[in-house]
């Protein structure tokens, strides 16, 4: 793997970038109906960070995708193979690392097998993490044992909502102020395969129709 994040970034945003200023917008509805026109409501916030979600060549029109950067889940940390580098939950693993050692040691030998079988493996599919870096700021982690001073951020596959902006276009510089930090090369490619797996994953009962 080389630098997580790019120590020459370009001007443009590009797939994976750490951004700033732009609010992400979540419709809601508490009872889907569709004879009720007003039954809804939208909650816009705007996240200290953000990523770029589109792919580069795929900024323009003034439209885009992002993700909120968000805090780490405290249940990462159960798993000393991941919690001595984060950044491994954004590649596939080994069976015996996809579990705490303690699950991974308890379990019947069977079921062991059945993960050997399937191989190496995402944990946590809907999650990419962001390395700690000193132009983000730390914050406190609150686990078992006690808090813990985190720098690392994540994004969450399930929250990517789309922006439009006048002032972008992949072939423009962002607008001023904007762009943080750039992914490098084999990190973004990182990103760009996990999220691949996780949007053309089949679902169970397909993988059971095409291979009865």
């Amino acid at each position: 793997m080389g630098c997580f994040y790019d120590d020459h970034p370009q001007p443009a945003l590009r797939f994976g970038d750490i951004i700033r200023g732009f609010q992400v917008a979540t419709p809601q509805t508490h009872k889907p109906d569709p004879e009720t026109q007003n039954n809804w409501a939208i909650a816009v916030s705007r996240p200290t960070y953000a990523a770029v979600m589109t792919p580069c060549c795929s900024i323009e029109r003034k439209a885009f995708a992002i993700a909120p950067l968000v805090e780490i889940r405290r249940s990462f940390l159960e798993n000393e193979y991941l919690s001595e580098d984060l950044t491994r939950i954004n590649r596939k693993v080994a069976p015996e690392h996809s579990l705490p050692s303690s699950k991974w040691q308890n379990l019947p030998f069977d079921r062991q097998q059945t993960f050997m079988a399937k191989g190496h493996s995402y944990v946590f599919i809907d999650c990419f993490i962001y390395e700690a870096h000193e132009l983000l700021r730390k914050y406190e982690l609150h686990r078992k044992g006690g808090p813990i001073e985190m720098g690392h951020y994540m994004v969450d596959f399930k929250s990517i909502c789309r922006v439009d902006c006048d002032l972008v276009n992949r072939a423009k510089p962002a607008p001023a102020g904007t762009k943080i930090l750039q992914l490098g090369m084999s990190t973004r490619q990182a990103m760009r395969e996990k999220l691949s797996f996780y949007y053309g994953r089949p679902a169970e009962e397909d993988v059971l129709y095409m291979h009865p």
